[in-house]
């Protein structure tokens, strides 16, 4: 009879290994006792999102803290008029929801796989308690809240101070920096994965602005870009 139930029970231990180790991969959750994570890892779910597939919809109640474990996400929310407003780009190892913390709800929020995404997802309440109980978990979500809060600042700082190429050129030059990797020749290479219409959206400019400034900033060595990929070799040239 104990054979009859032995290919659940280890589904079920290979599972739960999994989430373990996904778990691991954060650094936020390094803060945790083992204990913790075992907790965690008991009511968290893990679910794949193909590329553009939206993850979160205002529309909806989310009161989920999400994991971002693999793939890129970009994260905004729907303005008075109906309209999409991305305004950052997370990348893994990243948590996003965080709204839900402090509000409930994720409300008005969006957030879309700009690549093929693995995300694990845990009940809010569930996060709060954790917090409430590791002090170092709390200190070090409260200050992504900041960091995120300060990344939206800057963003509409830019879009009131700063015209739409000086927009993009920076947000070309911090893209690299973000999600580039050194290539044996000293050069700083990222994933080509957004398109001129993605960038337009998150600069508010337009997709022609942005076709020019990049055709610009190729034409003077300043990058070099592809379908799949975009490099530059000197992060400080790109002005």
């Amino acid at each position: 009879m104990a054979n009859a139930y032995a290919p659940f029970i280890y589904n079920f231990i290979d599972m739960k290994v999994a989430k373990l180790w996904y778990l691991e991969q954060f650094n936020l959750m390094k803060r945790l006792k083992m204990n913790e994570k075992m907790r965690l890892a008991d009511t968290m779910d893990m679910s794949s999102f193909h590329k553009n597939k939206q993850i979160l919809f205002p529309e909806k109640t989310n009161k989920s803290i999400y994991f971002l474990k693999k793939g890129v996400v970009k994260i905004g929310k729907i303005t008075e008029s109906g309209e999409e407003d991305f305004q950052y780009l997370l990348k893994e190892g990243s948590i996003f929801g965080e709204l839900a913390l402090s509000e409930g709800e994720n409300m008005n929020m969006i957030a879309v796989a700009v690549e093929d995404c693995m995300i694990c997802h845990i009940d809010v309440d569930t996060m709060k308690k954790l917090m409430e109980s590791n002090s170092a978990l709390s200190t070090a979500v409260l200050k992504i809240m900041g960091l995120r809060i300060q990344k939206v600042e800057r963003r509409l700082e830019s879009i009131l101070f700063k015209d739409s190429k000086t927009r993009v050129t920076e947000f070309v030059r911090d893209f690299l920096d973000e999600f580039g990797e050194r290539s044996k020749d000293g050069a700083v290479v990222a994933k080509n994965f957004l398109s001129n219409k993605d960038i337009a959206k998150l600069t508010a400019t337009s997709r022609q602005t942005v076709n020019a400034v990049l055709n610009e900033l190729k034409k003077k060595g300043r990058i070099d870009f592809d379908t799949k990929t975009i490099k530059t070799n000197n992060l400080k040239e790109i002005n």
